[in-house]
């Protein structure tokens, strides 16, 4: 008996081994020309789901994932350090432009600011006694430049000894004297008066910065502020935001960023809402991502300017129109089958099935503008088997 065979005798199982690998390979080689066979046969016609190409306009749309956004956002915070007294606003509430939000300790300018209004006050008051005084004062001297005129006249004419004279200009000119003197401390006083309002205007100022206020009207949308934390400036306290109308955000691929323009509309559905807008914004760099931001302003809308559920961050799906092509042939996008660089449809002819290759004109998510078909073509929209169960010349009947 052969060695081998022998062998196999002994093992038993090396045996068995043997006959199921056999088994296995002869198995796979039927199956494989069964399908092969069935591949080739087709008994009955594929059913598909077709459109006529038609001649139109389309209006080319890109469509972008946006955030939305309200009209301004304001983050609004102390420009001091101090204690905050008092909170007269919460989350949801609906405040006009310079409403107080929150007070804060200001004692300590309240009391400065209180000092320099008593020192205007004194000032103001000192100031009417120098106005009284220079009346009084400018009369005598008025008196006394007319007496040392006629002592001069007088003594011109023998009437009255030069100690008469000497005396009448003596108390002219102390009368001038006290004349400049008198306008000499109104003017100073003036001077103090000027740097005292300068310094209460400081100090009114600084009082005001211990009061926040509402940078516009708007809704509050967030609140950090408690009575007596501390806060500090660039700690924000309050989130404000104009809900009176909305933007959407959106990123486009720097491909992209010369297809997008200012005042090109887009539309976009928000739960059972239709949205409608135009670009009035266009990013003229690029991020690290490659990709550009583009802005646009919602249209308000005459039911309701502001939907409720609107939020700022709120992901939603636009399309942005980028232009119309007139007098092209339009087909269903989704019959378009891309393949790497190139794209093709397959029309329906005479029964049987044609692999067409096409060009791309423009596309607005529902119908693509194609070159390389006529109209009145039979295009194939779908199969329910898929699209790799056509090919090239197959029967197939049109639902």
């Amino acid at each position: 008996m052969n060695t081998r065979i022998r062998n196999l005798v002994k093992k038993p199982w090396l045996l068995v081994l043997v006959v199921l690998v056999a088994g296995a390979v002869i198995l796979l080689r039927l199956r494989t020309s069964q399908i092969e066979s069935a591949a080739e046969f087709h008994p009955n016609p594929l059913k598909v789901t077709t459109e006529v190409a038609a001649r139109g306009s389309l209006a080319e749309k890109k469509r972008y994932l946006a955030t939305m956004e309200p009209l301004a956002t304001a983050e609004v915070a102390s420009q001091v350090t101090a204690r905050i007294d008092e909170v007269f606003v919460d989350i949801g509430d609906e405040i006009s432009s310079g409403e107080l939000l929150a007070a804060l300790d200001g004692s300590e300018a309240g009391y400065q600011f209180q000092a320099t209004k008593s020192r205007i006050s004194e000032a103001e008051a000192e100031m009417e006694g120098l106005r009284m005084r220079k009346v009084s004062i400018e009369k005598n001297a008025a008196y006394w430049r007319e007496e040392a005129g006629r002592a001069a006249f007088l003594f011109s004419e023998g009437a009255i000894a030069r100690s008469e004279l000497e005396m009448a200009s003596l108390k002219e000119a102390e009368a001038q004297a006290a004349f400049k003197e008198i306008q000499s401390r109104i003017r100073a006083l003036k001077e103090r008066q000027g740097s005292l309002a300068s310094e209460a205007a400081a100090f009114q100022e600084r009082l005001a910065l211990f009061s926040i206020r509402s940078p516009f009207d708007g809704t509050v949308t967030a609140r950090r502020a408690e009575p007596g934390n501390l806060a500090r400036p660039g700690e924000a306290l309050f989130t404000v935001e104009d809900r009176s109308g909305w933007r959407v955000i959106f990123r486009v691929p720097q491909e992209d960023l010369g297809l997008v323009k200012i005042g090109q509309t887009l539309s976009g559905s928000f739960g059972r809402s239709s949205i409608k807008g135009r670009v009035d914004r266009v990013s003229p760099s690029v991020d690290a991502a490659r990709m550009g931001r583009v802005e646009a302003t919602l249209e308000k809308d005459p039911g309701d300017a502001a939907p409720k559920a609107y939020g700022r961050g709120v992901s939603l799906t636009i399309d942005v129109t980028l232009g119309t092509h007139e007098d092209v042939i339009t087909i269903p996008a989704e019959g378009v089958i891309r393949a790497g660089e190139s794209s093709f449809v397959y029309t329906v002819s005479g029964g049987r099935l044609n692999k067409q290759e096409v060009i791309v004109v423009a596309s607005d998510g529902e119908r693509s503008a194609v070159k390389g078909l006529s109209e009145g073509d039979h295009v194939v929209r779908n199969s329910p088997f898929g699209w790799a169960a056509l090919s090239e010349g197959r029967e197939v009947s049109e639902e």
